[in-house]
């Protein structure tokens, strides 16, 4: 688990899925994801007491409830109100709270459990475009340290007014650097990985996969199962790349044998034992290159 400490577990005893914006049943207060979130799909203990005045809009998906009307009245007159009256609860954040996706041409933002706000970019979307990388967030494209770093510079500058003799000639400042944050490096890699097959999400590996010429691959972001020994990757790999794996019939020390090698930010690549399992030799954000052993130790 990446984020254990975000989000809750969905309550109902057969989906119990992680949900970072869960959501509160009005009737039983228990939380669910947002497929469940609806009494109905959850099979509320408490709907019964309701279920004859409460009812579920057919344009916003929202509860309507006025125990004064009948549910066809209180619908009508909800409906009317271009879907802000009689709403269960009572909101009065729902009169002005906007409910759109900021990204241009999205509109799959669900009125009932409303906008996810980025703190990065300061806007709202839709749980599809919630994620930075995702929705191309403005925050990413700016070093934190940096902005930070100029900023408390901008603040001297200010306070105090720098003196300078003919002996003693400016400082130069020269500025650092900046490397890539790793965790946005992953956010990035997770937002467009491709995987072979089925992987379930606590075995994912993220990392470049670098393929041979004779492949029409390109260089790509893939998740691989962790708990999979080399050997199995580097067959899984080529039968994605349509690549011809003759190791089975060369010798060890034969040119044309497909190997894996590992290369991790700058160092050199080192060939991977494909006895082990990926999570032995492999981290997060780094290249698998699949190549022949003769280009390989040329």
């Amino acid at each position: 688990m990446e984020l254990p400490q975000l989000g809750k577990h969905c309550t109902l005893s057969s989906c119990q899925s992680l949900d970072f914006l869960p959501v509160a049943c009005p009737f039983c207060r228990e939380v669910y994801c947002g497929d469940h979130r609806l009494p109905a799909t959850h099979g509320c203990i408490q709907w019964n007491n309701y279920d004859k005045k409460v009812t579920t809009c057919p344009e916003c998906q929202q509860l309507v409830f006025n125990e004064h009307q009948s549910q066809d009245e209180t619908l009508k007159a909800h409906q009317a109100s271009q879907c802000r009256l009689h709403l269960y609860p009572s909101s009065a954040s729902s009169k002005t709270k906007p409910c759109s996706c900021q990204v241009q041409g999205c509109h799959d933002l669900d009125p009932h459990i409303g906008p996810a706000h980025c703190n990065g970019c300061g806007r709202d979307y839709c749980l599809r475009h919630r994620y930075p990388a995702v929705h191309d967030c403005a925050s990413l494209k700016v070093d934190v340290k940096d902005q930070r770093r100029a900023q408390a510079q901008e603040k001297l500058a200010k306070t105090f007014t720098p003196t300078f003799t003919a002996s003693s000639p400016p400082i130069k400042m020269t500025k650092k650097t900046s490397v890539t944050n790793p965790k946005i490096e992953l956010m990035k890699i997770k937002a467009k990985a491709k995987g072979l097959g089925s992987v379930p999400m606590a075995s994912r590996l993220y990392v470049h996969v670098q393929f041979p010429n004779e492949s029409r691959q390109s260089t790509q972001p893939m998740y691989l199962d962790k708990y999979n020994r080399a050997g199995k990757t580097l067959d899984l790999l080529t039968d994605y790349a349509h690549i011809k794996n003759n190791n089975h019939t060369l010798p060890p020390d034969h040119p044309e044998r497909l190997v894996l090698n590992y290369q991790h930010q700058d160092q050199a690549p080192v060939c991977l034992d494909l006895s082990k399992t990926l999570e032995e030799q492999v981290e997060n954000v780094s290249t698998i290159i699949l190549t022949h052993q003769g280009l390989s130790s040329s």
